[in-house]
């Protein structure tokens, strides 16, 4: 049976750079390792495209001149409730794509995000019910191992590889990570928590190797 690795953690934390040089040590070890980035998607690439129809379905109507073609008052709530609605589906579609990788030929699969990393981006941008992450809790096998990565908000905010909101968008997302991770811990995930800032690379790894080799014996 393969071993499921979920690193997770607000933007900045080193989900990627940790992700991937766990993966090297592990292999170093001798382990066959699959890698996988959960945004990384059909689904995504779909979810996405909504916004670029929409801003075109935008542009068209402001440089329209003909009234009988002048857009709805509300064009923007009407996207927003498609995107809510194609936003679960998504999950629910990834939900059934993740279980089928414990099949896998290879012994661990280390995941660069995961599901709740999911979840936290869809609540924020389009208020996604609460509910729905036991939902997500009741379909997904769990990973046998959640990282799960923190620092400081300043620090991580930083570090950014992508910077696309502002402070403040940044912290309400923070709060509705630390929200949902705070729900499956007690849930009983097996979680192990790691501040990136204090702790170099090289620290983080080792911290997650450890973890590791206790679900392998």
């Amino acid at each position: 049976m393969v071993t499921i690795i979920a690193i997770t953690g607000i933007d900045g934390t080193g989900k990627t750079t940790s992700s991937k040089s766990l993966k090297i040590a592990l292999e170093d070890q001798g382990y066959k390792v699959d890698y996988k980035h959960q945004f990384h998607s059909v689904f995504a690439t779909i979810i996405n495209s909504i916004k670029g129809l929409r801003l075109r379905f935008l542009s068209a109507g402001s440089s329209s001149t003909n009234a009988s073609l002048a857009l709805p008052s509300n064009p923007r709530s009407r996207f927003m409730k498609i995107k809510k609605y194609l936003a679960y589906c998504y999950l629910l579609l990834k939900a059934v794509q993740t279980n089928f990788h414990y099949i896998s030929s290879k012994k661990i699969i280390i995941y660069d995000r995961f599901m709740f990393d999911d979840f936290v981006r869809f609540q924020q941008r389009y208020q996604l019910s609460a509910n729905f992450l036991g939902v997500i809790d009741r379909l997904v096998l769990r990973p046998d191992i959640l990282i799960m990565l923190s620092g400081d908000a300043k620090k991580t905010y930083e570090r950014q590889v992508d910077v696309d909101s502002s402070y403040e968008g940044y912290m309400e997302k923070l709060q509705i990570h630390n929200r949902v991770m705070s729900g499956l811990k007690a849930r009983g995930y097996n979680t192990v928590s790691i501040d990136t800032i204090k702790s170099p690379t090289a620290d983080v790894v080792s911290t997650i190797v450890v973890a590791a080799e206790k679900v392998f014996r």
